[in-house]
């Protein structure tokens, strides 16, 4: 039986290979063209932090049950890691993140007249530079702004926080982590960041370089994709 399948498998592979392929033709006739965040004009970006905003502010309408999804991206963000051994190490990885990057337009455009399309970030220029701290996604006044700072405060989840940009000093209750994502209790935090800068952090590692990582991902790709 097992022979009779793997036979089977070979006749089915050959008639693949030998199958000519028609190539189809696109429809889209003025696609969308994404910019990496340093392509914005500042009106752009500006526009698409408001509309980041509106979004964090609007009110959920997924999850009734869940107490700490309170926010349109809450629903989100909670989507991405309730789904996170289903969508990571899959072979549906890059479709099912690019269906989530396209969601997250469609809410910005659909409820917070958003014009703009989605940007993005090539964090490899800073990285092969070694300066991810100063790109200007990480901006205080035309980005997301910078690092956490210490507050002196004693309380769990406030001790550093964001202060400056366009969510600073925004509070939130969805986390994976704090205290723990299985766990009962108040999960109230503050939005944070940890820039470490040390010599141990991977920020300052030239292994994290763009050549380096697509080299170890040459080995696993292949399950990515298929």
């Amino acid at each position: 039986m097992l022979a009779h399948s793997f036979l089977a498998s070979l006749a089915l592979a050959a008639f693949a290979i030998a199958s000519p392929v028609t190539r189809a033709e696109g429809s889209c006739s003025d696609p969308v063209v994404r910019k990496e965040w340093r392509e914005l004009t500042s009106a752009e970006k500006t526009e698409y932090l408001r509309a980041a905003v509106c979004l964090r502010n609007l009110p959920k309408k997924a999850y009734e049950t869940i107490d700490e999804v309170t926010t349109r991206m809450d629903d989100l963000v909670y989507t991405h890691f309730a789904s996170n051994t289903d969508i990571h190490f899959v072979a549906n990885f890059l479709p099912w993140h690019r269906w989530y990057v396209q969601l997250h337009e469609d809410m910005l455009r659909d409820e917070c007249d958003y014009k703009g399309v989605q940007p993005y970030w090539d964090w490899t220029i800073d990285a092969d530079k070694n300066d991810v701290v100063n790109s200007p996604l990480f901006d205080p006044k035309t980005g997301f702004g910078g690092d956490a700072k210490l507050t002196g405060s004693d309380v769990p989840g406030f001790k550093r926080c964001v202060v400056d940009g366009p969510f600073a000093n925004t509070n939130l209750t969805l986390a994976m982590g704090w205290p723990d994502m299985n766990s009962p209790g108040n999960r109230l935090h503050c939005f944070t960041r940890e820039f470490k800068t040390d010599k141990s952090s991977l920020l300052k590692r030239t292994d994290c370089g763009t050549e380096q990582i697509l080299e170890d991902v040459q080995g696993w790709t292949y399950d990515l994709v298929t």
